[in-house]
């Protein structure tokens, strides 16, 4: 294997940090933060911080938590939630009003997967359902305004796992685990490409509404690997997306940054080691630079804010089998990172 060529440029500031504000009492736009407090422990609650020493309460009393998500206008923050019998919801809290105004149960089901439809007052999620030992998958759309939820439908065998739309609402991407791949459709009826992948990974919709990038995965030798690639909907070519100095990467999460031509993932070179750090490539030259250095943490959940300048991440202590996951915030110019609460996870912006 290749020697691995990583520009390391994350300096570490070991600096305690106190949190803010519900929205309603006037955020900074780019600069508010959300995350859980205290996961798993019974006494969860979703704190809201501006970075400049301020915190509140946002909700608490909610069972626990399993996934969030703000919706792009940030007066909606999307959470699905399990209570202590196993029940779960999708509920919508409203950021302008500080209280939940839609509940959607799961009921006998296990629903994942949050993605908002940019200016549209939509939330698609998945749901799966056992039937005499069989599971239905099914998206689900849920309306903000009216609390409408509506199943989709799709071809028949398609068994969707995740959901997404471009920016413009144009193009979809639906990875259908029948087919083991991700189907780009145009217009919700006509299929593009299939995108073959062994899992959902991840997909990215670039500024451009016309681009896709894709995390494939496979196994190589038993050896599980992903790929980036980029696909033209218009022109239907693809390219991958792979720096040469790295022969084999384990990728995750992927995000552009709002300000650059920029892609930012989990990335951990195959066989090389355990924790994933966050990296970050151009789109242009695509070589890989690494913005943390924690060998020993495993780097998750990494959000960058709507002003391009600060990148939060979770991080969990892969030493220790006790540990307890964090939440750091890092400088996007600088590369330095400030631990901001222990015993914490999943951030999120608010736009």
């Amino acid at each position: 294997m290749q020697k691995t060529a990583l520009k390391i440029t994350a300096g570490i500031i070991l600096l305690s940090l106190t949190v803010w504000l519900a929205y309603k009492a006037g955020m900074n736009p780019g600069n508010t933060l959300v995350y859980l407090d205290q996961p798993g422990s019974g006494h969860e609650k979703v704190i809201s911080t501006d970075l400049n020493g301020r915190q509140s309460i946002l909700l608490e009393n909610f069972g626990s938590l399993l996934e969030m998500s703000p919706s792009p206008d940030g007066k909606w923050l999307a959470l699905i939630t399990e209570a202590d019998d196993g029940t779960q919801a999708v509920m919508l809290f409203s950021l302008t009003e500080n209280k939940i105004l839609v509940s959607y149960p799961c009921v006998a089901a296990f629903c994942n997967a949050l993605f908002w439809q940019a200016d549209s007052g939509m939330v698609y999620f998945h749901c799966s359902t056992l039937d005499d030992e069989v599971f239905n998958h099914q998206i689900v759309s849920l309306d903000v305004k009216t609390g409408h939820s509506t199943p989709l439908s799709f071809n028949k065998g398609v068994i969707p796992l995740t959901f997404s739309l471009s920016p413009d609402g144009r193009y979809q991407a639906v990875y259908d685990n029948a087919r083991k791949g991700f189907s780009i459709l145009e217009d919700g009826q006509k299929e593009l490409v299939l995108i073959q992948s062994q899992d959902a990974s991840a997909v990215l919709w670039q500024s451009n509404p016309a681009r896709i990038s894709v995390i494939t995965s496979e196994n190589l030798d038993k050896i599980p690997v992903s790929h980036l690639v980029e696909l033209n909907l218009e022109t239907l070519t693809s390219r991958y997306l792979k720096d040469p100095s790295i022969e084999n990467m384990d990728y995750s999460l992927l995000m552009q940054h709002p300000k650059e031509d920029v892609l930012i993932f989990g990335c951990r070179p195959v066989l090389r080691t355990l924790s994933r750090q966050i990296c970050s490539a151009s789109l242009k030259e695509f070589v890989v630079e690494q913005r943390t250095d924690f060998p020993s943490r495993n780097h998750s959940a990494a959000v960058i804010s709507p002003d391009g300048k600060v990148l939060a991440y979770q991080t969990l202590n892969l030493t220790s089998s006790s540990a307890k996951p964090a939440v750091w915030v890092m400088d996007w110019s600088t590369g330095n990172s400030t631990l901001l609460a222990e015993n914490a996870a999943m951030p999120q912006w608010i736009p």
